[in-house]
């Protein structure tokens, strides 16, 4: 009997255990992109700087439909896409986003050249036009993809590539970096590493069609003005975004979890 009664307590005691820990697992915060990449600065290149000494350079990649690819070019896109990434020594990072369909930049063309052209008529109808697909894009919450590819380093990586130089005076000038890591970092070596990379995605992906384009400091912030800062991008203008994120060295401007060098 009384081990009838010992068996069930362990039971009951097994159960609670669980139940525990699935309402810890339920609880616990899920990470988010502005949890891994919280921004300390960016250069005129793109060259991102985070809070943590990583270092990044984006490209955005023009969307293709793959469903109308022949099968040996869609053969062709794997290829291509397994070979970059066996090329690419350091992390690799691919997000998707989906976005409302924007033809403003084309509205704002054909508008021009109506205005430039004094057509009147054309312009009203130009403006008919852009209300009309709008109300359509809106209503059908008709939805455009955007990709997005992030080379990441650190210091990690350079010290591990130290390992495998024969030159001895790169080896030497790796390990240097290594031994200052905490307060100097060779940002020619690591730029030079990120660009490599890019051109080697670049040079893949174009070869097969697929067009990639990389991102100079205005493309960064403003993806991170639509992307974290959700939560002011209504609110605050691209342009008065660019203007708080000054040069190096003025204080650091907090939005949301993305911080910049900037004026407050």
């Amino acid at each position: 009997m009384s081990d009838i009664i010992l068996v069930l307590l362990l039971l009951v005691a097994a159960y609670y255990l669980q139940r525990s820990s699935n309402r810890a697992k339920q609880g616990a915060k899920k990470e988010k992109a502005a949890d891994w990449l919280q921004v300390k600065n960016i250069d005129a290149d793109g060259l991102i700087t985070t809070e943590d000494d990583r270092f990044l350079l984006m490209l955005e990649v023009q969307p293709v439909s793959f469903a109308l690819k022949s099968p040996v070019e869609q053969k062709m896109i794997w290829l291509a896409f397994r070979d970059c990434i066996n090329m690419i020594p350091h992390p690799t990072r691919y997000k998707s986003e989906s976005h409302p369909y924007d033809l403003e930049d084309y509205f704002q063309d054909v508008k021009a050249r109506a205005v430039e052209l004094d057509d009147l008529a054309n312009t009203d109808y130009v403006e008919e036009l852009h209300d009309m697909f709008k109300s359509m894009i809106e209503l059908n919450q008709i939805q455009d993809r955007k990709y997005y590819v992030f080379l990441e380093t650190d210091s990690r990586f350079l010290s591990e590539l130290a390992a495998d130089v024969s030159n001895p005076v790169i080896h030497d000038l790796l390990k240097r970096n290594k031994q200052n890591q905490q307060s100097v970092y060779d940002m020619d070596t690591i730029r030079q590493e990120l660009m490599n990379s890019l051109r080697i995605i670049q040079a893949s992906y174009h070869n097969v069609g697929i067009w990639t384009y990389a991102m100079r400091r205005e493309e960064v912030i403003q993806y991170f003005d639509k992307t974290t800062n959700r939560e002011i991008a209504g609110v605050l203008p691209l342009e008065e975004m660019l203007l708080r994120t000054a040069a190096r060295g003025e204080p650091v401007q907090s939005f949301g979890k993305t911080l910049y060098e900037g004026a407050s």
